[in-house]
């Protein structure tokens, strides 16, 4: 009995595992939750595969928020535990590369394809003949 409260206080006996070397979330797995949800409840999505959805959280007692996600989604979850410093550091780098490809979308210039163009001047000499 001893042994077992023992494990249980331990971090290295958890029936949650813990996911300590992740460094990067892949980019295909930043908007498959919105980041102001995963900012404010401190979890990331990091894998999915098979109808499951692999989420870092940083304590247990984010438990009902998983529970919410797998109503909200319709996917079974799996979690890992993250450490909340590199829980702060993944979601800063998730924000970043966000920004980063918005600021490239907006300096990017539109070109219209050719058939989206000759609808338009054809729309405008209709209009305005």
């Amino acid at each position: 009995m001893e042994m077992m409260a023992k494990m249980a206080d331990s971090p290295f006996y958890s029936l949650i595992p813990r996911l300590d070397t992740i460094r990067r979330v892949p980019s295909r797995y930043h908007r498959i939750l919105p980041l102001e949800l995963m900012k404010s409840y401190q979890f990331i999505v990091v894998g999915a595969a098979g109808g499951i959805l692999t989420v870092a959280i940083t304590n247990h007692q984010q438990r009902t928020i998983i529970q919410s996600l797998e109503k909200l989604t319709g996917y079974s979850i799996f979690t890992v535990f993250v450490d909340q410093s590199r829980m702060r550091l993944l979601i800063d780098r998730i924000e970043r590369c966000e920004h980063r490809k918005y600021r490239k979308l907006l300096g990017r210039p539109y070109y219209l394809h050719r058939i989206q163009l000759q609808c338009i001047v054809s729309f405008l000499l209709a209009e305005y003949p």
